[in-house]
């Protein structure tokens, strides 16, 4: 089963005025695209310090930018427990008197350009690679087999952004994919492939595409499909399969699925994705865990040259 949403969508870019020649290569441009094909939101309404969200994670993350101010970074992660733990680690060992006290967040590579082109971190099933030259930057995050409930056969996240100095145009592009997801034996997701892209040129349209595409999904062993309506029947599921029971099922074992629609802006797109809830009663509460599968997003930014 497979559900695709697609959407090409051309809006007004800034236009250059006219003017003296290379205008073009002066001109703003910020190209920017981000890759998080497996998002976990922990909440815990028992937590003893902190109640309600705990925790946003992700198992492989990847980041590029490019503008015309100079910057061009790649950047890898997985798992990533968010922005603010590489952070807080690096403040901790800022205030330490005699120096450095934790060691530097193991699970991640960053590329910049200039200085830092290249980064590659190879361990077990995790790969990680950055790259960046003067006109854009790649990232690549690729992790294998997480046993657990939920559990995973491999996740893969790339983004690139890239400017073309000779026509001006600029362009980010993000995929994922998701192979083999699963919460026990109630549910699982073959595969789950996301794509996002924007390219813009000062003075033509921008121009942007998104899709979705989620494999074979079956609920307590029955092949089904997915709509904004909830599960629906597709090619191979049994005739005599009761949805309405299976949702049932679902809400019994503490689990919910739900289609997030894609979203647009000015400058850019996110990918649809697959939402998995599952809610866990614990001392003091419940604990719920928010799986958004599939989420990619793309930007560009152009305009006259900034003064």
């Amino acid at each position: 089963m497979a559900v695709v949403a697609s959407l090409a969508v051309a809006v007004p870019a800034l236009a250059l005025p006219a003017g003296a020649e290379g205008e073009s290569d002066s001109a703003f441009f910020s190209a920017r695209a981000f890759a998080s094909p497996i998002g976990v939101e922990f909440y815990d309404a028992g937590a003893p310090v902190i109640p309600g969200e705990v925790l946003y994670a992700s198992v492989a993350v990847t980041k590029a930018a490019v503008d015309s101010v100079g910057n061009s970074a790649g950047f890898a992660a997985g798992p990533y427990l968010g922005d603010n733990v590489p952070a807080l680690m690096g403040a901790f060992n800022a205030i330490g008197p005699f120096g450095a006290i934790l060691p530097p967040y193991p699970f991640m590579v960053q590329s910049q350009y200039p200085g830092a082109p290249k980064a590659v971190q190879d361990s077990g099933p995790r790969h990680l690679a950055a790259n960046s030259d003067d006109n854009g930057s790649d990232a690549d995050a690729h992790v294998g087999l997480a046993r657990g409930n939920p559990g995973l056969v491999s996740v893969s996240s790339t983004s690139k952004a890239v400017h073309d100095p000779a026509t001006g145009a600029s362009t980010a592009t993000a995929d994922g994919s998701v192979v083999g997801f699963s919460v026990g034996p109630t549910l699982t997701i073959g595969q789950i492939i996301s794509h996002a892209d924007v390219s813009a040129k000062p003075g033509e349209p921008l121009a942007r595409h998104t899709s979705l595409s989620i494999g074979s999904l079956t609920v307590m062993g029955t092949l089904v499909g997915l709509t904004d309506k909830g599960l629906a029947p597709v090619p191979g599921t049994p005739k005599t399969a009761d949805l309405n029971s299976l949702t049932k099922q679902l809400s019994a074992a503490g689990i919910s699925l739900g289609l997030l629609p894609g979203e647009d802006s000015a400058t850019g797109t996110d990918s649809a994705a697959l939402v998995v809830g599952i809610v866990r009663d614990v001392p003091g509460g419940q604990m719920r865990v928010r799986i958004i599968l599939g989420r990619v997003q793309a930007r560009v930014d152009t305009g006259p040259a900034q003064s």
